[in-house]
């Protein structure tokens, strides 16, 4: 699993290009890209809501693993 300082910089990476499509899309060959400190900004406003996501995500993942991984010990055992 990748930690959340990584999964936060991913999330700002989607952010940056998001906005800079919608920048290109309003003010055309003009405009200008997003920088990453601006993408950070505006990730921030809705990071919170992301950040519960992700983590649901993982303990969900890990419930599913957790009986796999059982089921396998015990045909190792027999």
């Amino acid at each position: 699993m990748k930690n959340m300082r990584s999964q936060w910089f991913n999330y700002v990476k989607q952010t940056r290009v998001k906005e800079s499509r919608k920048r290109k899309r309003d003010k055309g060959k003009a405009s200008v890209p997003c920088s990453h400190r601006e993408a950070m900004r505006i990730a921030s406003e809705t990071w919170g809501k992301e950040k519960t996501k992700l983590i649901k995500r993982q303990k969900r993942l890990q419930k599913v693993s957790v009986p796999v991984v059982k089921a396998e010990e015990k045909l190792v055992e027999n």
